[in-house]
């Protein structure tokens, strides 16, 4: 008999950052230590923060059956964007 392994969501909330010379965004999370992404613009880093949980989450013995973007419902002053990433992965001790 096989047995099933337990699933559960772990939710990472993501902190972007920009250097005000060279406008390079760096990414990392209060959620899960040891993620620390960078990337030129917007779409880059986008592309780059999903491979970066699942490595992180491989790593620690994870596997990520799902990862997937989640809206935020961050507010901004007038005049600026928020720039939230939050991921919700679904994933399975191995």
């Amino acid at each position: 008999m096989t047995k099933i392994q337990d699933t559960h969501i772990k939710h990472i909330s993501i902190k972007t950052l920009q250097h005000a010379a060279t406008g390079l965004l760096v990414a990392s999370s209060d959620d899960m230590p040891g993620l620390c992404v960078h990337g030129r613009n917007e779409d880059e880093l986008n592309k780059r923060v999903p491979v970066a949980i699942r490595a992180l989450l491989e790593a620690m013995g994870q596997e990520v059956v799902s990862l997937e973007p989640v809206a935020s419902k961050i507010s901004a002053p007038v005049g600026f964007v928020p720039l939230p990433r939050n991921f919700d992965a679904k994933v399975r001790h191995g």
